[in-house]
């Protein structure tokens, strides 16, 4: 049973009218999680401000996380050939050099609290650099 192209043209307008309305969504969207993302930068600031690690509202609870994240060499290259050569050096370099950085952080994370098993205070690998930072966590209320 084949379409008409009448019936094909009115397809075709309504995907134009469908990615339209998700290009406006999208562009809402990206307004929205802009203004949450100011909003969580105020609200962590005031918890510090006053020296409190969580504070419950009457819509949820927000809470200081800490935060341990290594990223992935990006432009210098004498971290990438570093962290090449200690890849290869373990081997696992096939199944990490171009894993994503939530996989990269899992590993980080677990290469680190083996080392700390067997004492290692000074755990580094060549071309990461492992960072802190502080972030906040919100509850919803039970309703």
């Amino acid at each position: 049973m084949s379409a008409t192209l009448g019936e094909m043209n009115k397809k075709i307008s309504e995907l134009a009218r469908l990615r339209d309305q998700i290009e406006v969504v999208k562009a809402e969207s990206s307004k929205l999680n802009s203004e949450k993302i100011k909003l969580e930068d105020e609200i962590l600031k005031q918890l510090e401000e006053n020296a409190l690690s969580n504070f419950s509202g009457e819509k949820g609870m927000v809470s200081r996380v800490a935060r341990f994240d290594v990223k992935f060499p990006k432009d210098d290259e004498v971290s990438k050939e570093a962290l090449r050569n200690f890849l290869a050096d373990k081997g696992y370099f096939d199944n990490m050099w171009s894993i994503n950085h939530q996989s990269l952080n899992a590993w980080f994370k677990a290469e680190l609290e083996a080392a700390k098993e067997r004492g290692v205070e000074d755990f580094d690998i060549p071309g990461l650099e492992p960072t802190d930072r502080i972030t906040i966590q919100f509850r919803r209320a039970k309703k």
